[in-house]
């Protein structure tokens, strides 16, 4: 039976799982939006363009959507970002830690979100890239490029692939920051916060079960990287389950895993 602060940390958590999901669909969505307004402007060549001029304008298509507000688009995920914070502060509250981040703490949190912000960026990229080759072709060919078609092929995969990628670095992020504090404070016990429903992964529901609570020492989640159910090839620390999970390594005290009924 869950305790209540277990029960406390579960609603957090799951929480701020909706909230990150909404706020990655929405970027995904204004990132879509942009790049349906801006794509077509500027691919749009003037008529009697010859060949070498349409790979010059479209091969500049990067660099272009750059100069026209991709940067800024893609800066908007850092609102996210602090939402991550925000229920960060709540769950360290909840657990009864100090919730002020050391000096440390705050530079790594600064150097993630720099970092993060820039892989959103490298990981547009490549779809960019695909669009301009394809219209270079098109044009070079004689023909007129279809834009619209084009685009609705391109933002439909990087929707997808987008959400999954952005969702699982801000959980990376907030789970990095998570960890750095536990161990600042002398942490050594984590409980395993999250769903247990039909989705749920073979290695989550594992962790869930093989401990009642399910809490385990750095030194034991450590060792669930040579899990036999676990199949993503990521540190289980950072990533738990893997791409898009769910749940959380949660630091706590030793007092307070004694009362959730954990035994040394």
């Amino acid at each position: 039976m869950m305790r209540k602060l277990e029960k406390q940390l579960q609603r957090s958590v799951i929480e701020s799982e909706k909230l990150r999901k909404k706020n990655v669909k929405l970027f995904v969505a204004n990132l879509n939006r942009f790049l349906e307004k801006h794509i077509p402007k500027i691919a749009k060549l003037p008529d009697g363009a010859d060949a070498l001029e349409a790979a010059s304008v479209l091969g500049g298509l990067q660099s272009s959507l750059q100069a026209e507000g991709l940067g800024s688009v893609v800066k908007e995920i850092r609102t996210s970002y602090a939402d991550e914070l925000s229920y960060l502060a709540t769950r360290f509250q909840i657990s009864g830690f100090e919730t002020s981040l050391s000096d440390f703490n705050r530079a790594t949190v600064k150097a993630l979100i720099n970092n993060d912000t820039k892989r959103v960026t490298k990981l547009i990229s490549p779809y960019i890239d695909d669009v301009s080759s394809t219209l270079i072709r098109a044009v070079v060919g004689g023909q007129k490029p279809d834009v619209s078609a084009l685009l609705d092929g391109v933002t439909g995969v990087l929707e997808s692939q987008l959400e999954t990628e952005v969702n699982t670095m801000l959980s990376s992020f907030s789970q990095t920051v998570s960890n750095n504090r536990a161990e600042e404070l002398g942490f050594d016990l984590y409980i395993y916060i999250g769903p247990e429903d039909k989705i749920t992964r073979d290695f989550c529901e594992s962790v869930l079960i093989e401990k009642s609570p399910p809490i385990y020492s750095r030194k034991e989640i450590d060792d669930l990287n040579n899990h036999p159910d676990l199949d993503s090839g990521l540190d289980v620390f950072t990533y738990r389950g893997g791409y898009n999970c769910r749940h959380r390594w949660i630091g706590i005290s030793k007092e307070d895993a004694l009362a959730m009924g954990w035994k040394e």
